[in-house]
């Protein structure tokens, strides 16, 4: 596409970068930055969107992608009235123009600070990314590409670029407004040059990366693609680049090493690391038998491809519609939503009549039921000082100087295993540290109390290293105030993220409900930060 003549729209899409890391995942590697984009406003501003309180609105709001796909699973009327459920479960009737045409033009609609749509997508022309119209029904309903590949493409799931037969599970706008691109931290490039991930040297010795370098023929998606393409064989080779490569030596890397996507890439199995519950999407990238099974193997047995297979065990991949290729390659729109791993933003807003909805509800999470308000960091040392206890309760004082106690399974345990726990959309400590084995960080599991205790690198320097404070990694001497687990969650280091949390337990004495405050920069001689933690 041609580019030159786009010069006000890049005017218009200034993006700054927010970095925020996803996870302890570690080793020696430095884990990604979650770029938080955050476009300008066009040079010719559209109007912003107007903020309401849900207090103010009626159950008729929805979620924005619910309410788009309401919309075309209706037919996409232009302006017949369509109708949607809203967020108190009735049904109530919107169109296209009141309803869902601001979504698409609105500075705004989407995250406090985001772009219309329409600031890049604005004509069926060169200068339009994708060539692209999202400000009328027509050009919602001709899709993308309409020039460089005529009629267009559909981006409501429609069978062809005029077809009408649409289908909003399947469709691409469903997919660039739910989807986060793949492995999160991607900086987003409007030219899309780093689209299919790193430039890459082939030779009979395998595959190596180029670090910074993009926009190669030779590059990680096109040779994960040509292996699918391949078949996807197991053990044979599959040519590539005039070499033979294999599997083993030269896609999986792809998978379970940072670094291979852009520098400080975490790896694909720092998340996706089995098929089991505490693998985001039950997945498992640490093997072939786990890339071939896909993902929700519980969830939706036997599982979805994400090769493009008809079905988990059919061999009829197809890598061009694959979960996986789009995941690679397609950043999520509009840029600039905020990474969140519990994937509780994915469906949009709350939005009413075209307007953006702020809800007064609090995002706090509860454990048990208990009534003491403690620091987390002081509870946790609260229970270590006890002597670590597995089943006992534990004394601790509660931030007014009240006496309370406390388990671990019903205190602290959750401070590990729960996503959300240190703040709104941080993951579960276990999302990397799941056990002792090679594929979890550090070798550690923090999902049991045997676990925590054992600490961490318990295979590289067994018996391993205690994060508790213990003189040896299978020592009882537990020594908070030293310990590498209170220096981790002080010193802003873990879980990774621009917050910090301060529990605040309700009930009776043995529960915790966390209450998210910002971090707010502190001097280097202050001992107190925003949270209060000493």
């Amino acid at each position: 596409m041609n580019r030159k003549a786009y010069v006000l729209c890049s005017l218009g899409v200034l993006f700054v970068v927010g970095a925020v890391i996803l996870s302890a995942c570690g080793g020696s590697a430095t884990l990604p930055p979650f770029a938080t984009v955050v476009p300008s406003p066009t040079s010719t501003p559209l109007p912003a969107i107007q903020i309401h309180s849900l207090d103010a609105a009626s159950g008729a709001a929805a979620k924005a992608v619910d309410l788009i796909g309401a919309w075309v699973n209706a037919g996409a009327p232009e302006t017949d009235m369509f109708d949607y459920t809203g967020i108190d479960g009735k049904t109530y009737a919107g169109d296209f123009e009141t309803d869902i045409l601001p979504l698409f033009t609105q500075n705004g609609a989407w995250y406090e600070g985001s772009q219309a749509c329409t600031g890049c997508h604005f004509g069926n022309t060169e200068n339009s990314y994708h060539e692209m119209d999202l400000t009328t029904y027509e050009g919602v309903l001709t899709g993308a590409d309409s020039l460089s590949a005529p009629p267009g493409v559909s981006i409501l799931g429609a069978s062809s670029g005029d077809g009408t037969d649409f289908h909003w599970d399947i469709s691409k706008l469903r997919a660039r407004l739910r989807n986060n691109r793949m492995p999160p931290g991607w900086t987003f490039d409007i030219t899309e040059t780093n689209r299919d991930g790193l430039c890459i040297e082939v030779s009979s010795e395998g595959v190596a990366t180029l670090p910074g370098q993009y926009g190669c023929d030779l590059n990680g998606v096109s040779l994960i693609g040509t292996w699918v393409e391949a078949g996807a064989p197991e053990a044979d080779a599959f040519e590539y680049g005039g070499a033979q490569l294999t599997f083993d030596r030269d896609v999986l890397p792809f998978f379970t090493q940072p670094n291979m996507w852009f520098e400080g890439s975490q790896a694909c199995t720092g998340c996706h690391f089995g098929n089991t519950e505490n693998s985001y999407h039950e997945m498992d990238l640490s093997s072939y038998e786990g890339i071939v099974t896909g993902a929700d193997l519980l969830s939706a047995p036997p599982g979805v491809s994400i090769l493009g297979a008809s079905a988990v065990g059919a061999t009829d991949f197809n890598w061009d519609v694959s979960k996986l290729r789009e995941r690679f390659r397609n950043n999520r729109m509009p840029p600039g939503i905020e990474f969140d791993i519990t994937e509780e933003n994915r469906d949009g807003p709350l939005v009413l009549h075209g307007e953006r909805i702020e809800t007064n509800e609090s995002a706090d999470i509860t454990f048990g039921t208990g009534a003491c308000e403690v620091k987390a960091v002081n509870l946790i040392g609260a229970w270590v000082d006890a002597g670590v206890p597995e089943t006992d309760a534990f004394p601790f004082s509660a931030e007014d100087g009240s006496s309370c106690e406390g388990t671990f399974e019903a205190d602290v345990l959750p401070l590990f295993t729960q996503n959300g726990a240190w703040y709104e959309g941080s993951q579960a400590c276990t999302g990397c540290h799941f056990g002792n084995t090679e594929n979890s960080y550090h070798e550690m599991d923090l999902t049991t109390y045997e676990g925590v205790l054992t600490g961490a690198d318990s295979l590289s320097a067994p018996p391993g290293v205690s994060i508790l404070g213990a003189s040896s990694g299978d020592g009882t001497d537990f020594h908070w105030d030293i310990s590498k687990l209170r220096a981790r969650l002080r010193n802003n280091r873990m879980p990774p993220a621009g917050l910090l949390t301060s529990l605040k337990p309700i009930g009776t004495a043995s529960a915790l409900k966390s209450v998210q405050k910002e971090l707010r920069p502190c001097p280097a001689n202050t001992a107190v930060i925003s949270t209060g933690l000493a």
